[in-house]
């Protein structure tokens, strides 16, 4: 009787575990959407705000549900279209892998139609949550590259996050 090798067997255990996990993930990624609501507000903007936060304790007004705020930028119309759009296209382009952790170090506060919408995204853990007058309204698959609103924070002198 030929014994297995041990690194193979290793492998295909760990391919049978992701591999069923990932496609659970392909399964959801159907409903891996921005509520309706929410895209409306995107849409027609009151008011937008584009801030640099922290996995840290802050408190008060230095707070966001639970990180800490390191600086905030209220944005133009053009930088506002700059910075929802690099919201929408991390959950467009989300390749179906999230992580367990959420260490947001994005947030953007959206204000429109007598409400507040506010979207914390995770580059680092891939998700995305969003939030409607503090709560939250969904939680979704996030991925893509933080350069374009770390430009649009350090272009306004607000302190980035250190990376993990």
């Amino acid at each position: 009787m030929k014994r297995l090798n041990p690194t193979l067997l290793v492998a295909a255990l760990c391919l049978m575990l992701f591999g069923a996990a990932g496609s659970v993930r392909a399964s959801q990624e159907s409903s891996n959407v921005l509520p309706d609501e929410v895209l409306a507000a995107l849409r027609n903007p009151d008011k937008v705000t584009l801030y640099s936060i922290e996995m840290a304790p802050g408190t008060g007004k230095n707070s966001l549900y639970g990180f800490r705020i390191l600086g905030h930028v209220e944005l133009n119309a053009a930088r506002s279209s700059v910075a929802i759009q690099a919201f929408e296209s991390a959950v467009a382009n989300w390749n179906g892998v999230m992580a367990e952790c959420f260490n947001a170090r994005h947030a953007m506060r959206v204000e429109a139609n007598h409400h507040t919408y506010d979207l914390l995204l995770c580059y680092e853990c891939h998700q995305l949550e969003a939030y409607r007058d503090g709560r939250m309204v969904c939680e979704i698959g996030a991925t893509g590259s933080p350069k374009v609103l770390n430009g649009l924070l350090t272009s306004a002198g607000i302190p980035l996050a250190k990376p993990e």
